[in-house]
C-alpha cells in the first residue's frame, strides 16, 4: 500500500490563538523495491515451506540405507518442492578402506555422460570445479560461463535451470546437491528456493556419510572388529528411537523417567550391540533390522 504524505504551507500568523493552513497538498511516496518482495511475489503459486515440512524432510532423510533409498526418498521431496529432478554426487574419505563415491539422480539424462561427451573427468565437472572453493549456491546460469557447450546440451535434454549447493565433512568428504528445473528463466524462483536448498544439502550429506558407513560395515559380510549384535533390549530401543526423533540425553531421560547419565549409557549399549560406528550409524542399522520404524516422529 502506497505511503501518503502530507505536505502543508503554514501561516504562522495567529487568529484567536490558532494556527492557519493556507493550503494542503497530497504527495505518494514510490514504494521502495526489494528484490527478495518481487522473487516472493513471483514464486507465491508455490506453498511456503513450514518449519514441520523441515523437519518432515530431516526425518524421511534418516531413513535410507541404500543409495537406491536414498534416490527414491530424495525424488519424492525435490517433486514436494517444486524441483523436476536432482542430481548427488559425493564423495566421503574418512574410512579406512579409502575413498567411498556416491552417485544419485532422478534426471532424464545422467550428468556424468553429458560430462564425457565433452571429455571432462569428474574433476572437470563444471559444477564441482564452480563449487570446490565457495560455499555460495552456484547458479546454473553462472556456470555456464565457463562451459556454454554442456549446459547448452543439458537444456535440449530438459535440464534447463538448475542451483547447486556443496556440503563439507571431515577429512576432506563433500557432497554436491543441484537441483533441476525443467522450464526456462527460473533463476529468480531457484534463488527463492535456495535457503531450504542449501539446508537439504547438507542432510543430504548426513545420509550419504551414513550410508558409506554401511557399506564400510557390511562390505562382504564383515561387521566392525569388536561388534556383539544381540538383541537390544526394551529400553534401549525405546532409547534408541527417542534419539532418532532428535532428543539429546536429557529429552531422553525425561520422557522415560531415568536419569541422563542412564540414557547416555542404553545408547552406548545400543549401538555397541548393533556394531554401530556412530549414532547415526545405529539408527540407520536398527531401522534395516526392524529394532525401530522408519517413521520417528512419534516413537512413543
Amino acid at each position: 500500500m502506497p505511503i501518503r504524505i502530507l505536505k502543508f504551507n503554514i501561516d504562522t500568523s495567529v487568529f484567536s490563538g490558532s494556527v492557519a493552513v493556507k493550503s494542503r497538498q497530497v504527495v505518494t511516496a514510490r514504494p521502495k523495491q526489494h528484490r527478495w518482495t518481487d522473487d516472493r511475489r513471483k514464486s507465491e503459486g508455490t506453498r511456503p515451506v513450514r518449519i514441520a515440512d523441515l523437519r518432515h524432510f530431516a526425518q524421511l532423510l534418516c531413513v535410507p540405507t541404500s543409495v537406491e533409498s536414498l534416490r527414491e526418498i530424495t525424488g519424492t521431496l525435490c517433486a514436494e518442492l517444486g524441483f523436476d529432478a536432482f542430481i548427488l554426487q559425493a564423495r566421503v574419505t574418512r574410512f579406512v578402506s579409502g575413498e567411498v563415491e556416491v552417485f544419485a539422480s532422478n534426471a532424464a539424462v545422467d550428468w556424468r555422460e553429458l560430462c564425457q561427451t565433452f571429455g571432462l573427468s569428474a574433476s572437470g565437472d563444471p559444477l564441482l570445479k564452480g563449487l570446490m572453493d565457495k560455499s555460495a549456491p552456484l547458479l546454473w546460469c553462472d556456470a555456464a560461463h565457463s562451459h556454454p557447450g554442456i549446459f547448452a546440451l543439458a537444456r535440449e535434454r530438459g535440464l534447463a535451470n538448475g542451483i547447486s549447493h556443496v556440503a563439507r565433512g571431515r577429512g576432506g568428504a563433500w557432497t554436491l546437491a543441484s537441483f533441476v528445473m525443467s522450464k526456462p528463466n527460473a533463476d529468480e524462483e531457484l534463488l527463492a528456493r535456495a535457503a531450504i536448498t542449501q539446508l537439504l544439502t547438507c542432510h543430504l550429506h548426513e545420509a550419504v556419510t551414513r550410508i558409506s558407513a554401511l557399506r564400510f560395515a557390511e562390505a562382504g559380510g564383515k561387521a566392525i572388529p569388536g561388534a556383539m549384535h544381540g538383541a537390544l533390549s526394551a529400553r534401549e530401543r525405546e532409547s534408541l528411537s527417542l534419539a532418532a526423533s532428535g532428543k539429546t540425553a536429557d529429552g531422553i531421560a525425561g520422557v522415560l523417567g531415568i536419569s541422563p547419565a542412564t540414557a547416555v549409557e542404553h545408547l552406548k549399549e545400543a549401538r555397541r550391540k548393533l556394531g554401530a560406528a556412530n549414532m547415526p550409524h545405529a539408527v540407520a542399522i536398527a531401522i534395516s533390522r526392524g529394532y525401530l520404524s522408519a517413521h520417528t516422529d512419534n516413537p512413543l
